[in-house]
């Protein structure tokens, strides 16, 4: 949060698990805003490697790779006061590959400006 600017706090799970073979995933994150008239936050989300909807995760021990697409609330405009809770969906491309803990990691930016 700013000061001056109000208040605002954004919240996700530290770990998002995907059932194996789920051909879509829905994960959840809240944003909550009391914000001074006049402002505005952003929120986007991104795979933290490539900085666009789409990333690679990688298994433990194997060289194998999950493709997956992020779509949903993945660049939304919050105003001066809300309470929302949003979902992001995981789409993997194709689970057949070796059952394994496949990991990766996605980030959340936050940017507080004038409406």
């Amino acid at each position: 949060s700013a000061v001056g600017a109000g208040e605002y706090t954004v919240s996700y799970p530290a770990e998002i698990v995907i059932p194996w073979d789920a051909p879509t995933y829905d994960a959840e994150y809240t944003v909550d805003t009391q914000l001074a008239v006049g402002k505005k936050i952003n929120v986007s989300v991104a795979d933290k490697t490539s900085g666009t909807l789409t990333g690679t995760m990688t298994a433990t021990g194997t060289e194998d790779t999950l493709e997956y697409t992020l779509s949903g609330a993945v660049a939304t405009e919050y105003d001066e006061v809300s309470n929302v809770t949003e979902k992001i969906t995981f789409t993997v491309a194709n689970w057949n590959k070796t059952i394994a803990e496949y990991s990766n990691y996605i980030t959340f930016t936050v940017v507080l400006g004038d409406k």
